[in-house]
């Protein structure tokens, strides 16, 4: 357990100290680390008194998840932007290029 433990300390630690520099795929990486690391912990039976001690060790460790959470948030709504873009810009391409248009012309003019 105490192996456990000081792999998600270690690892949510570097997530943090990287976390400015990293893309949604290294976060992603360190979600399913993590999830991992995780599902291993809670297959392991242990007493009320080990309970604490974890406990406050996991507290300290999700102390780093709001920063990482907003980190996350933020790749996400600027993947949202971009979707939003190319969309936007498919269909302004679409406009021009329907079949009906066939012998037509179309006039752009600014106001």
């Amino acid at each position: 357990m105490d192996k456990l433990i000081s792999q998600l300390e270690e690892l949510t630690k570097q997530t943090f100290d990287q976390l400015n520099s990293m893309n949604y795929e290294q976060l992603e990486q360190f979600v399913q680390k993590r999830e991992k690391i995780i599902n291993q912990i809670k297959n392991i039976k242990i007493s009320n008194e080990h309970k604490q001690k974890y406990q406050k060790l996991i507290q300290n460790i999700t102390q780093y998840d709001k920063q990482i959470l907003e980190k996350m948030k933020k790749l996400k709504d600027e993947a949202s932007q971009e979707l939003h873009k190319i969309r936007s810009g498919k269909k302004q391409k679409t406009a021009y290029q329907n079949a009906y248009t066939a012998d037509s012309v179309f006039f752009d003019k600014k106001k």
